[in-house]
């Protein structure tokens, strides 16, 4: 699919969610969680997770009525819910379970890939490859052959290659070469805002070029018109190319590392102590004690900073679930990707560590 988003949609109206219906969605979550039940007028009943970002089972319980039709579950940057308890849970009381695999597109759980315990399992392949567009709809249950998508056109296709070029231009992967590049890649962005502009006035349609446009927008926007086009052939085949199996030892490597060099820190610590069998992370959790003032520090030294969950559906306030509405603003993240080097790991967390002291410091003068 497009994105992981127009995967959800797909998946949720498979389940058979109809108007009026409740999906069981995490009160911690992305807002494009939320545009897919909305589109299908369901009603999203945010749950509880606790401090681990394991689900409350206790609360879902209480909050499911006759409308319940599906348990919507994260496995949190990468770390997996507890499947076997849910898939039980989902069978007594007549749910569908849907995997948000997002921020886990490898992993295990119980010797089984994730994703394969629910009816349905989504992912993103943007967030572990170096792709543009990109998600996936897969179903270990369900006959899902129907869901016939047809190209996303030459125009797109192009795009996704040349944003490819584009990022690695951005994060200085392409030396000597990337300069030749800048020059043709700028008369591309003035070409294709024309091309678009003459596009949305005669069709008068305010779609975004493709997934990509769409998650840097509203997040909680959903394009229905994008249900029936596929992931771009760009995507398609690096996702099939690629070494998976270094994308995992890359990923847990890094992860690892950072995990030593930051596990002892003022004002800061990793959500995550230890990283099990199985797990291949998308980033690296923290939590910072004065959130503001270490990532204003750490931001100012150029090191990227994801924020997964900063902006949350309104319905989540500190009465429905006080850990979510404290990680929407604590909880910070740092990448593990697979392609940096040992010299940008080491930089980053001596950055990290070093902006850390450094309020530490303050703060005891300031006393």
């Amino acid at each position: 699919t497009p994105s992981g988003r127009i995967a959800l949609g797909h998946a949720l109206r498979e389940s058979g969610v109809r108007a009026g219906d409740e999906v069981l969605t995490p009160a911690y979550h992305c807002k494009a969680m939320i545009g897919p039940i909305r589109w299908l007028s369901a009603r999203p009943v945010l749950y509880k997770v606790d401090s681990a970002l394991n689900v409350d089972i206790d609360d879902i319980s209480a909050k499911i009525t006759a409308r319940s039709k599906v348990l919507l579950i994260v496995h949190y940057f990468g770390f997996p819910q507890n499947l076997i308890e849910l898939q039980r849970f989902c069978r007594r009381h007549g749910l569908v379970l849907i995997e948000d695999c997002a921020h886990s597109f490898f992993g295990e759980f119980d010797a089984r890939p994730i994703g394969s315990f629910g009816q349905f399992a989504i992912a993103s392949t943007m967030k572990f490859f170096p792709v543009y567009d990109g998600g996936c709809l897969v179903s270990s249950q369900r006959a899902i052959g129907h869901l016939a998508l047809r190209p996303p056109g030459a125009l797109s296709e192009m795009k996704a290659v040349v944003n490819i070029v584009e990022r690695a231009l951005q994060y200085r992967r392409l030396g000597l070469f990337g300069h030749l590049l800048r020059l043709p890649l700028q008369a591309k962005t003035l070409i294709w805002r024309r091309l678009r502009r003459q596009v949305v006035a005669q069709s008068g349609t305010s779609l975004a070029s493709n997934a990509a446009e769409l998650a840097d927008g509203d997040e909680e926007g959903f394009e229905p018109a994008w249900l029936d086009i596929s992931a771009s052939r760009t995507t398609r085949t690096m996702v099939k190319a690629l070494s998976h199996q270094r994308i995992v030892e890359r990923r847990r490597h890094n992860f690892q590392y950072l995990l030593s060099q930051l596990s002892d820190l003022p004002g800061g610590r990793p959500l995550h102590r230890v990283l099990p069998e199985g797990v291949v992370p998308w980033v690296f959790p923290m939590l910072f004690d004065d959130v503001d003032a270490a990532y204003e520090s750490i931001d100012r030294t150029g090191v990227p900073i994801p924020h997964f969950g900063k902006f949350l559906w309104p319905a989540a306030d500190p009465k429905t679930c006080a850990v979510s509405a404290d990680y929407s603003r604590r909880l910070l993240q740092f990448p593990c990707h697979q392609e940096l080097s040992e010299t940008e790991l080491s930089w980053m967390a001596a950055q990290i560590r070093h902006a850390l002291r450094q309020l530490a410091t303050r703060s005891s003068s300031r006393v």
